[in-house]
Order: structure tokens, then C-alpha cells, then sequence
């Protein structure tokens, strides 16, 4: 891994900044950003981004796999969707790489991310401009006006919707189902099966305020676990759950999972397969943005 500190007198775009510490020409540089192995700061570098004298830059091995790079699906007001690809933290860690960190970026500098995904995990994190547009969406949650929609492969046949209540308990690490039901009708998730093979079923699953693996853990109590989850069930390869469409007083967004062996499958699910409450278009839409 190569580091040096941007000891050029004015500001300069990166690319410019780049020869200060690797004899490659201007496309050359270009490809090492694009290719997602060059940190500012530890944080990852854009394209056009500039930095300042006295900042660092860290040129990531080839060998070390890029960061997956998040994208802008829609802002209307105070609110901005924003794609997480899988295999991206939501929020900030030890280690250089998040959701959190590539705002800037996309034009979203000191933006408030208002919910989170699991690592493995793709779709929507919504993001608000403010501090008073965050305690809005949290007064909302708390009403359930606030409706998250996902989709999921599981392993075996569901052959009909369901509600699991069953609470889970966070203190540990997986979680832990427990057979009583949560008296919080916010906590419970509701399951449609709209797609059904020999050995997996597709399903649309609500909830309205979410905790630390909870999809993921009530699939698993029901006897029906996502594809790709070691964690609550026997799977490799990826996590087959993406966040697809949010839904609230002030804004709605959707986005369709990069899912390329099941994408036609899904575009020609009817309508009438879907449930009546789902308030998005379907098939759900690609942004053309997105980056597999």
C-alpha cells in the first residue's frame, strides 16, 4: 500500500494529485479511481473530487478487492435515496469504507442517513438534509406511517402470506427469536409469497421500524431462511434481501435488486400476485445508475 501527503500549494483535482505519488499519465490515474483504489483521508476518492495540500492519499492494492460504489436514485426536498450495493456498511467503523463516507461525494455533504442496512444487504438508505426532517421520519416510525418494503429469496415452499410476531431479542449476537409475540405491531413482519420455484420461494416482506437483523431472523424462526444467509441458515454465496421500496408522508422511493438470474422472472409477476397495500410500481425500477 502506497501513502503520501498532497504537498502542493493550491487545491487540485485528484487525478492531478495522484502524480505527486505514481508515475502513471492522466489515464492511468483516472483508472486507479475509478477502480475504487484511491482513499482521501481514508475515505474513498471520486472522480473530479479536489483535495488540499496536506491531505493523505492511500493507494489500495490491486489485490484488495475495491469498495462496491453506492449511487444517487432520487432527492426531492429535504430527502435523497441512495443505493448501497452489497457488501458496503451503512455507517462509519474502524476501518475505512461506508455508505456514511461516500455522501460527500454524491452531493450530499453533512446529509443524516435515517435508517440502516446490514452489510450484506442492498437497496435504499434514506438520507435527510437536516435535523428537523430526521425527527419528522422519527415521529412517523413511532406512528406507522413509515413502510418498508424488500424482497427475498428463501429456501424452501411459502405458499401463503404470513405475519410473524414473534420478538427478538438484540443483546446477542445473532439475535434470538423467542416464541412470544412482541406487543409492538410496529416490530412484526409481514410476508407475501409472489414467486414460487421447486426449491425457493420469492417474497415481499413489510416491516415499519426495523432492528439489527430482524428480516433476517423472523425468516429463519418461520423455517424459511434467505438464500446466502450463514448467519440464520445453511446458504453461501450472496445475501438474497434487498431493501426495494420505502414509503412516507413526504417521500417515495423504489429501486429493483440487481439480481440477474431472477430479473425476468420478477418483470413479468402480475399484479394481481402483489398485495393490495404495496404502494410502488412494479416491476420495480433500475436506476441507470447502477453499478453491479
Amino acid at each position: 500500500m502506497k501513502q503520501f501527503v498532497v504537498t502542493a500549494n493550491t487545491p487540485l483535482r485528484l487525478d492531478q494529485a495522484l502524480a505527486q505519488g505514481v508515475e502513471l499519465g492522466r489515464r492511468g490515474r483516472k483508472a486507479l479511481i475509478e477502480a475504487g483504489r484511491v482513499l482521501v483521508d481514508g475515505r474513498p476518492g471520486t472522480k473530479g473530487q479536489t483535495v488540499a495540500p496536506g491531505q493523505t492519499i492511500t493507494i489500495v492494492p490491486q489485490n484488495v478487492r475495491p469498495l462496491p460504489q453506492p449511487w444517487l436514485v432520487s432527492r426531492k426536498g429535504p430527502w435523497a435515496a441512495v443505493a448501497k450495493p452489497p457488501g458496503l456498511p451503512t455507517v462509519r467503523g474502524r476501518t475505512p469504507g461506508s455508505l456514511e463516507e461516500f455522501l460527500p461525494s454524491l452531493g450530499l455533504e453533512g446529509w443524516l442517513l435515517v435508517l440502516r442496512l446490514d452489510t450484506p444487504t442492498s437497496g435504499l438508505v434514506l438520507a435527510v438534509q437536516d435535523q428537523s426532517t430526521m425527527e419528522r421520519y422519527t415521529r412517523w416510525q413511532g406512528e406507522g406511517r413509515i413502510a418498508k418494503w424488500y424482497l427475498a429469496v428463501v429456501t424452501g415452499s411459502l405458499g401463503a402470506p404470513r405475519t410473524i410476531t414473534a420478538t427478538i431479542d438484540h443483546s446477542r449476537h445473532p439475535v434470538r427469536v423467542f416464541a412470544q409475540a412482541d406487543p409492538s405491531p410496529l416490530r412484526h413482519t409481514h410476508i407475501w409469497p409472489i414467486l414460487q420455484t421447486p426449491e425457493a420461494t420469492v417474497v415481499l416482506v413489510r416491516i415499519a421500524k426495523g432492528r439489527r437483523h430482524h428480516i433476517r431472523a423472523h425468516l429463519a424462526h418461520l423455517g424459511h431462511p434467505i438464500l446466502g444467509d450463514s448467519l440464520y441458515g445453511q446458504g453461501d454465496g450472496a445475501l438474497m434481501l434487498h431493501h426495494g421500496l420505502i414509503h412516507c408522508p413526504e417521500v417515495t422511493a423504489a429501486l429493483g435488486p440487481a439480481w440477474p438470474s431472477w430479473e425476468a422472472a420478477l418483470r413479468n409477476i402480475p399484479a394481481h400476485a402483489l398485495p393490495d397495500s404495496f404502494p410502488g410500481p412494479w416491476p420495480l425500477p433500475k436506476s441507470t445508475a447502477e453499478k453491479t
